[in-house]
């Protein structure tokens, strides 16, 4: 389990594509994130891996993983 806070103060960016300038978003603004991750084995080699990650603020959205995993 985690938590975090990020804060861009000036976030700036320019781009271009052959000379014309590109609309770019800003960044700036404060983002938290939160995980969660649960582990679950089997002690004979076998684990099942969980986790989950979402963002809220200026960078918004969400991640997961599932992994099986046999070690011999």
């Amino acid at each position: 389990m985690g938590l975090a806070c990020d804060f861009e103060a000036d976030g700036r960016a320019r781009a271009s594509v052959n000379g014309f300038p590109l609309e770019v978003p800003s960044l700036s603004g404060g983002t938290g994130t939160g995980e969660l991750g649960l582990t679950v084995g089997s002690g004979e080699g076998l684990s099942f891996d969980m986790g989950f990650h979402v963002c809220a603020g200026a960078r918004r959205g969400f991640s997961g993983s599932v992994r099986l995993t046999y070690s011999f």
